[in-house]
């Protein structure tokens, strides 16, 4: 599950939403909107996975889109979920 931003031709910016099962890499979900909100992707999980067609398990990363709203959603549905473990690497100087 990831959320990434579309700048248009006109200077707007649209949010593309999209669920990938990686296990099949099988694309599930895509839609698209100009004002994201916690809600609407609450909405988006329920019409791309029926009550009893969900998976046991969605990775998603740390965005602040998704609130509470979406982690109640996804316990609703019986989802485990997982944040994206970020890691910053340290830097090594190109030249030693």
């Amino acid at each position: 599950m990831d959320l990434f931003v579309v700048p248009t031709i006109g200077f707007k910016l649209l949010y593309g939403f999209v669920i990938v099962r990686v296990d099949r890499r099988d694309l599930v979900w895509i839609n698209v909107t100009t004002n994201p909100t916690a809600e609407w992707i609450a909405r988006q999980i329920t019409e791309a996975f029926p009550w009893d067609g969900a998976p046991g398990y969605m990775i998603r990363d740390r965005d602040r889109i998704y609130g509470a709203v979406v982690t109640r959603r996804l316990r609703a549905m019986a989802f485990g979920t997982q944040g994206s473990q970020v890691r910053i690497l340290p830097l090594r100087p190109l030249f030693q």
